[in-house]
């Protein structure tokens, strides 16, 4: 498998890099490799997006089904075109507050470097784990940050050998972004790397 460290750059030569210093994502550690996941604050917040998206969502649909099952007699002939807006105006409306809620939690990407795949799933409440897709290694044909010419955080992506497009991983600041690129990088081509604390320190003690 060929690794490439590609970045692409969209980035201001007089404005400072995005989110140099900051938030990122949680690196935990384990027996097998490691894990990328967001902060407890941060899923905390997604929880109750998700759960409020969800009940809004059902909402608004109950109502969509409560017009659709009145009878016109109810209204009369001269308010069903009012009847019918206001159906689908909740019902797309329910579909999206519904369809948001389902997908504001972000998931974690299990990193195993023993059975040499990246497992992607959710975080149940009782710390238990929803696998919802699998990459093998060798099906990621390099790891790139996309830098914003604003103040937003780096991201970084996977390209995978049968996708046109990066699959996004993580969002954080340039140095630790640059480090978890790094990192990324070596794990799926099989080098040996310095531990992410490490080179964060690195780049630190460089900074001061």
């Amino acid at each position: 498998m060929t690794m490439s460290s590609e970045d692409f750059e969209i980035r201001d030569r007089h404005t400072p890099d995005a989110a140099e210093t900051g938030a990122g994502p949680v690196i935990e550690e384990t027996g097998w490799g490691y894990i990328i996941r967001e902060t407890d604050a941060s899923q905390s917040l997604r929880a109750a997006g998700s759960v409020a998206g969800r009940f809004v969502g059902a909402i608004l649909l109950l109502a969509a089904a409560g017009l659709w099952l009145m009878p016109d007699s109810v209204y009369g002939a001269e308010l069903f075109g009012i009847k019918l807006a206001a159906m689908v105006m909740f019902s797309v409306l329910g579909g999206y507050f519904f369809w948001a809620g389902r997908n504001a939690l972000h998931p974690e990407y299990r990193i195993d470097l023993e059975h040499h795949e990246i497992r992607i799933g959710q975080r149940s409440a009782g710390n238990g784990f929803h696998q919802s897709a699998r990459i093998d290694f060798a099906n990621v044909s390099s790891v790139f940050l996309l830098r914003s010419k604003d103040h937003r955080p780096t991201r970084l992506f996977l390209r995978l050998a049968d996708l046109n497009t990066g699959l996004e991983i993580t969002a954080g600041s340039r140095v630790r972004m640059e480090a978890l690129k790094q990192r990324l990088t070596d794990d799926l081509t099989g080098q040996i790397h310095q531990p992410v604390v490490r080179q964060l320190g690195r780049h630190q003690r460089v900074a001061a």
